[in-house]
């Protein structure tokens, strides 16, 4: 396995979408630098032949014009040197036709015509009875130098010393213009020299081609025609491809830099949201993943982040509703406990000595119907207070009068008052007030909160519940004149069963505020001391 790893890692490495984006800038930009490089090779290869075809076009109608007078009547030998002087300034191929376009005369640059010399003689040389001192002579009329004498014909000719002092031109053509080359020595010096000068063999290559009549293009007395091979143009062209692949060379390297450094930030914001991904599978539900990256990006790190803390918050709920469960079970067997065993107590005695007490009977048959409505009493408070707490009642909400709910709260409870010597008033907000709440479970909570007033409160007491609005809210209020609140169990008391120093379920108080809580409001103990407490729910009035 360790053998293919590194091949594994190379083709995990490009199916990745960093190397996927690098490689697609990189082939971006070689495409668009191939397609450039097409299309200037193309506009220059046009531009350079354009222009080749416009310079041979004036420069065959310039020999034509010469030629003209050389046809009628025919020069031959003069055409000739105007052909061969044509191909030597012109650098191109000149052919000379008649009208019936049969060649005359043709001359090409890259022959023999290439090379001239320079001739300087001790002596005087005598030309057509002229005296010269030097004599430029073209390569065709040079052969005769091997063997010392100048050329018969029409030129009287003279003897030439070995000493005579020769320099050879040679022309040599390039891509960008002509270079010559001399070559200087004595005549026997530069004998085997001159004698292995031959002919260059034609072109084979591709050429331009321009021909032009001589004359009325009606009635032409002859054609002109100019043929150029080894242009700049051809020349030109390779060089500027090579120059084209280095520049795509260098672009795609570029390319390569600039498209790390992109993806480079394109990927650390993926890369971290795949770590704050990978943290919540491991259960960091407080994983978030950085917002960077550009709009894109941190929108859906944005929304990740709030998926990741809806999650967060679900498990919360999920985690609360488990405790909530959990202490439900415990409460539950805990408060259940002591009435039931109460119960079986109360049975087991009634099965055995007290079964023919009629007295004994008849108290624990009172015993056991305050226990029995002990259970009715908790298992109802004690399934409701889980039921809000869990969120599993939505408050059903109606618009209520407070003073009515208020009334309705307090009349249960006049008759013990009474009983217990204990004055109950309620003082109704200033004016009409009215609220959308769930009645029945406000009159529960305020109801628990008088309950614990009375019990609270010894005889010759006051209770007072009242309800005013407070802005946004309204608070509703019960004050007593009971024995208070030890400071050791303010913090407590709204827990569920805890019964702190004066006894009780512990679920009256913890009720109260999960009906606030369900309410969208709140509950508190505002004041206590030795002359009494003061507790205020408070309920949000939209």
């Amino acid at each position: 396995m360790d053998i293919y790893s590194p091949t594994l890692r190379f083709g995990a490495m490009f199916r990745s979408i960093r190397w996927r984006l690098v490689a697609s800038y990189v082939l971006l930009t070689a495409l668009s630098v191939a397609l450039v490089g097409v299309v200037t090779l193309s506009l220059v290869g046009r531009y350079v032949e354009q222009g080749e075809r416009a310079a041979l076009q004036a420069t065959a109608e310039a020999i034509a014009v010469q030629a003209e007078p050389l046809l009628n009547p025919l020069r031959l030998r003069e055409l000739r040197e105007l052909a061969q002087t044509a191909a030597f300034l012109g650098n191109e191929e000149v052919r000379i036709f008649d009208a019936r376009r049969n060649l005359l005369v043709m001359a090409t640059p890259n022959s023999i015509t290439d090379t001239y010399v320079w001739l300087s003689a001790p002596v005087a040389l005598t030309v057509n009875g002229e005296t010269m001192g030097a004599f430029l002579l073209s390569l065709p009329a040079l052969q005769p130098f091997v063997s010392g004498v100048l050329p018969t014909g029409d030129i009287r000719t003279t003897a030439m010393p070995p000493e005579t002092v020769v320099t050879v031109v040679r022309r040599i053509e390039e891509a960008w213009g002509t270079r010559l080359v001399f070559e200087v020595g004595t005549l026997g010096e530069l004998g085997r020299s001159l004698a292995n000068v031959v002919p260059s063999s034609p072109a084979t290559e591709a050429a331009r081609v321009v021909m032009v009549p001589v004359g009325s293009p009606e009635r032409p007395l002859g054609y002109v025609e100019l043929r150029r091979t080894g242009d700049v143009g051809t020349e030109a062209l390779p060089a500027t491809r090579r120059a084209l692949l280095l520049a795509g060379g260098a672009a795609a390297v570029l390319a390569a830099l600039v498209g790390l450094l992109v993806v480079r930030g394109l990927t650390a914001p993926l890369a971290g949201l795949a770590a704050a991904a990978g943290r919540m599978g491991q259960g960091d539900l407080t994983a978030r993943a950085p917002v960077a990256g550009g709009a894109e990006l941190e929108q859906l790190a944005r929304q990740f982040n709030h998926m990741a803390a809806e999650l967060e918050a679900s498990f919360g709920h999920l985690a609360q509703e488990r405790d909530t469960l959990r202490r439900f079970i415990a409460d539950a067997s805990h408060e259940l406990r002591t009435p039931i065993t109460a119960l079986k107590n109360f049975i087991e005695l009634l099965q055995g000595p007290a079964a023919h007490d009629a007295a004994a009977r008849e108290e624990f048959l009172r015993e056991s119907q305050a226990q029995i409505e002990r259970l009715e009493w908790i298992t109802a408070n004690l399934l409701d207070l889980s039921r809000v707490e869990a969120g599993l009642i939505e408050p059903d909400r109606r618009p209520t009068p407070v003073a009515d709910l208020l009334e309705s709260a307090v009349a249960p409870f006049r008759p013990r008052a009474q009983e217990q010597a204990i004055a109950l008033e309620t003082i109704p907000p200033a004016g009409p007030l009215v609220i959308a709440l769930d009645r029945p479970r406000l009159e529960l909570a305020l109801g628990n909160l008088i309950d614990n007033a009375l019990r609270a409160t010894p005889p010759g007491g006051r209770i007072t519940v009242m309800a005013r609005a407070d802005g946004a809210e309204v608070h509703f209020v019960v004050e007593d004149t009971g024995h208070g609140v030890a400071p050791e169990d303010q913090p407590h008391i709204f827990e569920r069963f805890y019964r702190g120093a004066n006894g009780g379920t512990g679920l009256g108080l913890a009720i109260v505020r999960s009906i606030a809580q369900a309410h969208n409001g709140r509950a508190w103990l505002d004041a206590t001391g030795p002359t009494g407490s003061r507790f205020v729910m408070a309920i949000p009035r939209g």
